[in-house]
C-alpha cells in the first residue's frame, strides 16, 4: 500500500474516481477585494451549488464558518487557499496596490486542521525575479510540509504581470507549468489556452491539469479539455449572475455526463 494512500483518497473527494474528472468553483477572491455579488452571503452560495461541484476554494476563515456545509457525501469538497494577494485591486479599486504582495497566511497544518481536502497556492507570473523566486519558495515550502501530512497542494497559475503579453501568453503557460511540477505539486489550475497548447500539455504533464473560466464554457470547450487528457473546470467570481445556480448544475451534468454524485 502506498506510504501517501491518504493524498491519494484526498484527491478523489474532488477529482471524482468514476470518470476522472473534476468541477471546480474559487470563491477567494472576496479575501482581497471584498464582498462581490451572489458571493456577499458564501453560505447561501454554498447551499445552492453544494451538490453541483466537486470542490469549493475558500479562504481559511470561510473554511471555518462554513464548515459544516463542506466536505461529506455528496457535498463539495474544502479546498483551502493559503495564501493572499492585493494583485486583484485594479486603479477603480478603493484602495489599489502600489507594490504587488503575495504572502502566504496558512499552511498545510491548518488545513489538516480546519477539514480541508488541499491546500490551494496562488502562482503569479510575470512579475520581477524577486517576486516569482519567493513565490517559488513558497510553493515548494508548501509542497514539502504538505507532503508529511498527505495533503495535496494545488497550484493555481495566473498571469497577471505587466511582462505578459500577446506574444508570450501561451508560452508561459508551459512554463509555469513546468516550474510547478518541479516543485512538486499534486494539480495544477491554468487559463485557458489554445487548443494546441492543450494538447501538448495533456500529452506531457504528470499531475492533474484544470482550467479556469471566467465564462460559462460551451459543451465544446469541456468536450475538448477531456480529448486532449486534461481534468476538469475550474470556475470563478466571473460567471456569477441571477441564473449561476442553473448554469453550474447544467455544467455539473456535461462534465460528469450526467452522472450523479
Amino acid at each position: 500500500m502506498s506510504e501517501h494512500i491518504g493524498k491519494t483518497l484526498r484527491m478523489s473527494e474532488f477529482i471524482d474516481s468514476r470518470d476522472e474528472r473534476s468541477f471546480l468553483f474559487d470563491t477567494t477572491v472576496s479575501g482581497s477585494v471584498g464582498a462581490v455579488n451572489y458571493l456577499e452571503d458564501l453560505r447561501k452560495f454554498i447551499e445552492n451549488v453544494n451538490f453541483f461541484l466537486d470542490g469549493i476554494i475558500v479562504n481559511p476563515g470561510q473554511a471555518e464558518h462554513q464548515a459544516d456545509l463542506l466536505g461529506g457525501k455528496k457535498r463539495a469538497s474544502s479546498l483551502i487557499r493559503v495564501d493572499w494577494t492585493n494583485l486583484y485591486r485594479g486603479e477603480d479599486f478603493a484602495l489599489p496596490h502600489t507594490l504587488p504582495r503575495r504572502i502566504n497566511i496558512s499552511d498545510a497544518h491548518d488545513v489538516l486542521f480546519i477539514g480541508g481536502t488541499a491546500a490551494v497556492i496562488s502562482f503569479f507570473m510575470g512579475y520581477d525575479e524577486d517576486m516569482e523566486a519567493d513565490n517559488i519558495s513558497s510553493v515548494a515550502n508548501l509542497v514539502r510540509e504538505a507532503y508529511e501530512i498527505s495533503i495535496p497542494v494545488i497550484a493555481d497559475l495566473r498571469l497577471l504581470g505587466n511582462k505578459i503579453n500577446e506574444n508570450n501568453y501561451h508560452d508561459t503557460i508551459k512554463l509555469g507549468l513546468s516550474f510547478m511540477m518541479e516543485a512538486g505539486v499534486d494539480a495544477i489550475i491554468i487559463p485557458e489556452t489554445t487548443e494546441e497548447n492543450y494538447k501538448l500539455i495533456g500529452e506531457w504533464a504528470t499531475i492533474p491539469v484544470l482550467v479556469r473560466f471566467g465564462k460559462i464554457p460551451d459543451e465544446n470547450n469541456i468536450d475538448l479539455l477531456f480529448e486532449k487528457k486534461l481534468t476538469g473546470v475550474v470556475l470563478d467570481e466571473r460567471i456569477l449572475d441571477k441564473s449561476y445556480k442553473e448554469n453550474i448544475e447544467k455544467l455539473y451534468s456535461i462534465i460528469h455526463k450526467g452522472g450523479q454524485k
